[in-house]
């Protein structure tokens, strides 16, 4: 079984139109609906924007399903000017850039307890998601995903961002991927460029659901080569 684990509705209501033998079930605030893409087993939910709602969902998705692997889905906004609306971005490794215990000697980012800045996405997974953007001709590039409860808008924050070498910025990645770690649960992510640079918040509004529909068509093309 593969756990998809997306924001928001318009991030996952793709995947679940195309699921068959479904059954839905409420855990705390998140609600999981498992069965079947193609004849892949898969459990997907959407747990809301936000480092703590993403954590606490992927806990919840890995105790009570098991599933073999995780893959993060939704939209970003770029922080390289060659990555486009709409192109993908496939995580090689994401990190928390508002986690800080500088003050106590610690690297920005640094995750204590799994003695990581970098949470490394599973290369299998990774490969599977460049073949699927492949076939769907969907541009994408590989790196890293700065992750932090903030929507990026302004200068200072994609500098830090820059800092990890990241291509995208999200809420959710390394929440989920922190937790994947944890446990010892392979994961991926996979993000969609719904803004960039400039005008970021009013780029949003217009290209979420057009980057939200390339991000489904990669994940079920993902589907139909795992299958």
């Amino acid at each position: 079984m593969i756990g998809i684990i997306g924001a928001m509705a318009t991030e996952t209501c793709g995947i679940l139109s195309a699921m068959t033998e479904t059954k839905t079930e409420k855990i705390g605030f998140a609600t999981f609906v498992s069965g079947k893409v193609g004849e892949q087993e898969v459990v997907l939910a959407t747990c809301g924007i936000g480092k703590v709602f993403a954590a606490a969902c992927t806990e919840a998705m890995i105790l009570k399903y098991a599933p073999d692997a995780i893959i993060n889905i939704g939209v970003g906004g770029a922080l390289n000017r060659s990555l486009n609306l709409g192109d993908g971005v496939i995580g090689t490794s994401a990190v928390q850039y508002d986690m800080d215990t500088s003050a106590i000697g610690d690297p920005l980012g640094w995750l204590s307890g799994l003695e990581l800045i970098h949470l490394p996405c599973d290369e299998n997974l990774q490969d599977q998601l460049e073949e699927a953007l492949k076939t769907e001709g969907i541009s994408y590039q590989k790196g890293v995903v700065a992750t932090a409860d903030r929507f990026v808008d302004d200068n200072r924050n994609r500098d830090i961002c820059r800092q990890f070498g990241a291509l995208v910025e999200d809420m959710e990645g390394a929440a989920v991927g922190q937790v994947c770690v944890a446990h010892g649960v392979p994961f991926g992510i996979l993000r969609t460029i719904s803004n960039g640079d400039e005008n970021a918040g009013a780029v949003y509004e217009n290209s979420a659901k057009m980057a939200s529909d390339a991000l489904c068509r990669g994940v079920l093309k993902f589907f139909s080569k795992t299958c």
